[in-house]
């Protein structure tokens, strides 16, 4: 199995998964950014569950954020590609 368990605390509460070893560094890249996240949130010590709620709600947002902006480069790329392909189809049949 290609797998791992690992632990994250968040204000004294331990939650534990298994990942694939390959998805390590970014999962702790990932916890260091819910900490952020968590620690701009002014919530309860038993309210950890909604400021986790509320750090993976930011998260999706900024993730397709990105994905937006990856698709609009995508095609601002696809669209370039073209107009050189056809400038050079000009070219070629002079």
């Amino acid at each position: 199995m290609n797998e791992q368990r690992v632990e994250i605390e968040i204000h004294g509460k331990k939650f534990e998964f298994m990942i694939p070893y390959n998805e390590y560094i970014p999962t702790k890249k990932a916890e260091k950014r819910i900490h952020e996240l968590i620690s701009q949130i002014d919530f309860k010590k038993d309210q950890v569950d909604h400021a986790l709620v509320y750090a993976a709600i930011k998260l999706a947002v900024q993730n397709d954020s990105v994905l937006s902006k990856n698709t609009e480069q995508t095609k601002e790329s696809e669209n370039e590609i073209d107009e050189i392909s056809d400038k050079i189809q000009i070219f070629l049949n002079q």
